[in-house]
Parts: C-alpha cells; sequence; structure tokens
C-alpha cells in the first residue's frame, strides 16, 4: 500500500490532478493500494474516514505479518544522516573548525591538511556558506563530481536555510572548464579538443590540454562573471596547473580569497604532491592548518586504519586517523570475513549487508545506511545487477495469493522484495561458508556524524 496525502487540497482535487499519471500506472484499478487522502479526512476519527485513511483499521489482514512489519521498519525507520541534518553545523564544529570557517585573520591563501573524518569538507562548506551570507560570489570546486551535492547540503546545514545552495556556484574541475568556456563564447575550443583527438588522448585533455585553455579563458573573465573566492575540496588530486586555471577566475584587484584541504593518503589517482616551490608558487605562505582526529569513525575503526598505513604504508608522512578528543565507541562490529581469489564475493558482501539488517531488528537500521565499499567497478557494478535480479519479485507477502480481493500484480513499478526473500534469493546467498569464508563480516558505527566505511 503506497498512498499519497494533500493537506491543502481536496481528496476529489487531488484525484483530479493525479488521474493521468495513477491511469498511465496502472493505480486506478488498485484503490485500496493507492489511496488518494485530501484535506476534509485529516482529523476526522468516524468510520468512514478510518476506512480510507486506514483500510485494514477494522479488520484482520494476513498479508501483514510479523515478519513483513520487521522488513518494513527497515525502509520506514528514518537513517541517522537525515536526522543530523536539522542540527545547525556550526554546533558540532570545534573550536579550531570554527575559526577556519570564520577566517577572522582575513587570510587570503589557506590550505588545509587532516586525516579523513577530520572535518575537512565541513570547513570548507562552513566557509563558503560564510562568504554567501556576506554576499561574495563562491566557487567550490571537486575533482569528484558525486561529492558536489554532500558539499551543497553541508553549506545548507551550517546556514541553516536552503538559500544558500542558490548562492553558491558548486562544479567538478572539468565541468568548471567547460563552464568558462561557455561564458566567454569559446565553445568552439573546447569542442575542438575533443574532435581532433583519439580515445587515447582524453586522459592528456584532461590533464594538461583543457586545463591550460580554462586559464586563458578564465583570465579573459569579465569583472561580472569572476568569484570572489575559489575553494578547492579534494586538493591531493588536483595538479598545479589546475590551481593556476582556477585563480585566474579570481577578481584582477588581488581581493579574491582562495583555500584548498587536501589528505594526501586520500591520493587515489596517483597524483603527485605538490612540491614547497609549486605551494609558493600557488600563493600559499607559511604552515599548513591542520585538523586533527577522526569524527567519522569510531575510535576502534581508527585504530585499524592507523594500524594498516603502519603495517602496508610505513613511509606515508600524513596523518595516521585518530579518534576525535573524548570520542566514546558505541556499537562498533568490526569482523574480518577472508575471500579467495575466486571466491563469491559479490554473494558475501550482499549476505553481509543482509546480515546487519536482521541482526539488528530490535533497533533498526536503516537501508539507505548500508554501504558497500569495494576496490573493483565491476564488483560493485555486479553488486548492485544482483540486488536488482532479486528485486524483481515483487514484495508480495505469503496468502495474499489466497485472498478474493484484487492483489498487486507481480512486477509492479516500485515494488521491492522482503527481506526474507531476498534472504532465498539464489543470487543472494551462496555457499559462502564452502568457499573459504573463516569468519563473518559486517562493519556498524552508529552515532552523531559517524557513517560506516573504510577510510
Amino acid at each position: 500500500m503506497a498512498g499519497v496525502i494533500f493537506t491543502s487540497a481536496t481528496t476529489r482535487d487531488a484525484e483530479d490532478l493525479l488521474h493521468p499519471l495513477r491511469k498511465a500506472k496502472g493505480h486506478n484499478a488498485y484503490p485500496k493500494l493507492y489511496p488518494v487522502i485530501g484535506v476534509e479526512l485529516l482529523g476526522r476519527q468516524d468510520d468512514e474516514a478510518l476506512r480510507t485513511l486506514l483500510s485494514s483499521a477494522r479488520r484482520n489482514d494476513d498479508r501483514m505479518s510479523d515478519r513483513v512489519a520487521t522488513d518494513l521498519r527497515h525502509w520506514l525507520v528514518e537513517p541517522a544522516f537525515s536526522r543530523d541534518q536539522r542540527v545547525p553545523l556550526a554546533q558540532l564544529l570545534t573550536a579550531k573548525q570554527r575559526s577556519l570557517c570564520v577566517n577572522k585573520e582575513r587570510v587570503r591563501f589557506r590550505r588545509v591538511k587532516g586525516p579523513a573524518g577530520s572535518g575537512k569538507s565541513l570547513v570548507l562548506a562552513g566557509r563558503a556558506a560564510e562568504l554567501a551570507k556576506q554576499g561574495r560570489r563562491v566557487l567550490v570546486v571537486t575533482f569528484n563530481i558525486t561529492l558536489i551535492n554532500y558539499l551543497l547540503d553541508l553549506t545548507v546545514q551550517y546556514a541553516q536555510s536552503g538559500v544558500v545552495r542558490r548562492q553558491i556556484t558548486a562544479l567538478n574541475f572539468h565541468y568548471w572548464c567547460r563552464r568558462v568556456a561557455e561564458i566567454t563564447g569559446k565553445d568552439d575550443e573546447y569542442n575542438a579538443l575533443w574532435s581532433q583527438g583519439g580515445d587515447d588522448d582524453v586522459e592528456e585533455i584532461l590533464r594538461t590540454r583543457l586545463p591550460s585553455k580554462a586559464a586563458r579563458w578564465a583570465a579573459a573573465l569579465e569583472d561580472d562573471d569572476r568569484w570572489d573566492a575559489v575553494l578547492v575540496d579534494e586538493g591531493q588530486d588536483f595538479l598545479p596547473a589546475w590551481w593556476d586555471a582556477l585563480m585566474a577566475a579570481l577578481p584582477t584587484d588581488g581581493s579574491g580569497e582562495a583555500m584548498l584541504v587536501a589528505d594526501r593518503q586520500q591520493n587515489v589517482y596517483d597524483i603527485k604532491p605538490w612540491t614547497d616551490l609549486e605551494m609558493n608558487g600557488a600563493g600559499f605562505r607559511g604552515p599548513w592548518g591542520v585538523l586533527e582526529g577522526s569524527h567519522r569513525m569510531s575510535p576502534s575503526l581508527c585504530r585499524l586504519a592507523a594500524d594498516f598505513v603502519d603495517r602496508f604504508q610505513p613511509d606515508v608522512e600524513e596523518h595516521r586517523p585518530i579518534p576525535a578528543q573524548g570520542e566514546f565507541e558505541f556499537r562498533t562490529e568490526l569482523h574480518w570475513l577472508q575471500i579467495e581469489p575466486t571466491g563469491p564475493v559479490v554473494a558475501v558482501c550482499i549476505d553481509a549487508m543482509l546480515g546487519i539488517l536482521s541482526t539488528s531488528d530490535d533497533d533498526p537500521v536503516a537501508v539507505a545506511e548500508l554501504i558497500c565499499l569495494v576496490d573493483r567497478e565491476d564488483i560493485g557494478l555486479e553488486i548492485v545487477r544482483s540486488s536488482e535480479r532479486s528485486a524483481s519479485t515483487s514484495f508480495i507477502p505469503s496468502g495474499w495469493g489466497r485472498r478474493k480481493t484484487k492483489r498487486k500484480p507481480t512486477g509492479a513499478a516500485g515494488s521491492w522484495p522482503s527481506l526474507g526473500a531476498m534472504r532465498k534469493s539464489r543470487s543472494l546467498r551462496s555457499r559462502a561458508s564452502r568457499a573459504g569464508r573463516t569468519e563473518r563480516s559486517s562493519s556498524r558505527y552508529r552515532g552523531r556524524q559517524i557513517r560506516p566505511g573504510w577510510p
């Protein structure tokens, strides 16, 4: 059952509005499964209203069981990250983080480093929000396109206003290059880069040719098209020439501000660290701003990550993740699961995630909070495909087929299998114990500002 409630429109008006969509989806044939509820029914307690609002309120329904209810709780419980967003970000920052956000010293060029989870992105988002509040034109740039919405969400959480999202330009670096080409009318030059080179030239274009042209385009920007501040996250993934291109977009009178945050341990693209000479040429003076401690990972996970670095990357000079001072250990479970090179990696990963759900029935973990990090793209894609194949079975509890009432057709849009059905699915339940599995594995740390994952 999936309904829609309108708090400012009548049921008739809402049904008229949704009629084309409901007809296209086949919902009109199953009104009890897809109810539309208008404002006139809200707050009423008479039988007619109750039958519409809760069709099963006056009778037993064998489609609902303890197992189904348990499964549904994992889909209905509010994820911790949703609750966190309602807490003003400024209240969660440390004194050092707040100081970097405010920048009372008005330092024009700043660089900040720290281990995973130390709050580098929080500081960058906080500074962006502070500048936007002052009416400054702010550009936030990342290497990874998936980080952009996360940073914008943090700016909203800091400012406690959604308006700030519209005041900040947030782009990944290579899309910014394209944006500057459009602003300066250099679309033909941009397109020519891709039409002249072959597939083997793509990396060279992205690393060198495009940034070089973007620097010239940015230098030609009109004053009204420039940004007062440029803030760069994932700085360890940027080449010095990329930074130079971005700096060319600051005001020509020298009043612009820039910030770069980085963690060399998260350099997954093998970008060579900048030399001191390159740092000086980029406009940085003095020592790095340093953030200590990890607020993202539990103390035990921090110790595990630090031990990994000490064992396998002993020459790395950057900070090891250490627990933030006063951080408590809260429901952390670390398990190691050994899989042979030819073992059922996909099935074991899915099995581990389902295990997290099945062992948290008393205090349900939201499905939206499950994260599976893998080191190869093909494994990740196969995990998605395996889950989708399992989801082709509708979420129809046993016993529904015996009822004479109309029922939701198998394979209906938006359907999901129950956890029980997923556990029974052959695509998800391999014989992992026969393929070298020595220990059960799951990692879960639930608490404020904490997300499961490897640093």
